[in-house]
């Protein structure tokens, strides 16, 4: 079963000028509230969107743990 992610804003970093003028608006830690993992999300003229793929654990995340 997939591990569904329910995120908690942890922190706003402050952005740039160099982030802001790629079309950057606004960036948030955000972190699971069950597994902790944490989540860089950037906001764009499309809204919020992850900045890396969420992938789901595998052996080397295992090995890096």
């Amino acid at each position: 079963m997939k591990h569904i992610h329910e995120f908690e804003i942890t922190s706003h970093p402050a952005l740039n000028p160099e982030a802001a003028a790629l079309g950057i608006r606004g960036a948030e830690i955000r972190k699971c509230v069950s597994c902790l993992k944490e989540i860089t999300f950037i906001q764009t003229k499309s809204g919020w969107v992850p900045l890396f793929n969420d992938t789901e654990a595998d052996e080397q995340d295992i090995l890096l743990a």
